[in-house]
């Protein structure tokens, strides 16, 4: 069975051994190998850049694992990585297209859905500051699709966190009636 203990658990490895417990400037494209290698070391059934579809276009999620017959709640994951001290690769803005991507992926395929930051600078980021942009960012956009939570993972080599990000559909605005009408 996979789930967020295991993500966390993997990328506390990252930060930890790896990164010899200080500040790293390893690229998203070098920590996601490093993942990859974890996850399938730990998981079987790891695949990377599933397809997903956002209206008429494919994209891809960055991995899924546990999938049967290692285990009956596979995890889609997404990961973010900032490697500098003010970076802005953790913010909700940066992430809208994961968050996107995650609260589409049908529950038939995944039902654990996760958005990895981690963040390999120095400073760690509070989790009421990170948590407040993604409370800002609530919408994915009109149509009438299957929006599901995503739970975001915070990693930093001394503070790690979760929270759930819940999609809201955007508000219809109101139209106003004709003078006529009032």
């Amino acid at each position: 069975m996979a789930g967020i203990a295991d993500v966390r658990s993997a990328a506390l490895e990252i930060v930890g051994p790896i990164c010899k417990h200080k500040a790293c400037s390893f690229s998203e494209a070098q920590v996601g190998r490093i993942l990859h290698a974890y996850l399938i070391g730990e998981h079987a059934g790891v695949r990377p850049e599933c397809p997903v579809m956002i209206g008429k276009s494919s994209q891809a999620i960055d991995f899924r694992f546990g999938d049967a017959p290692y285990g009956a709640n596979p995890c889609a994951l997404e990961l973010a990585v900032r490697n500098s001290e003010h970076g802005p690769q953790l913010l909700a803005s940066q992430n809208a297209s994961e968050l996107k991507k995650l609260s589409r992926y049908p529950e038939s395929k995944a039902q654990t859905r996760v958005l990895l930051l981690l963040d390999l600078g120095h400073k760690p980021i509070k989790q009421e500051k990170l948590k407040r942009g993604y409370d800002e960012l609530d919408h994915l956009g009109a149509g009438k699709f299957q929006r599901r939570s995503v739970s975001v993972l915070y990693v930093h080599r001394n503070l790690n966190y979760r929270f759930i990000w819940r999609a809201r559909p955007r508000a219809k605005s109101r139209q106003k009636l004709p003078k006529a009408y009032r």
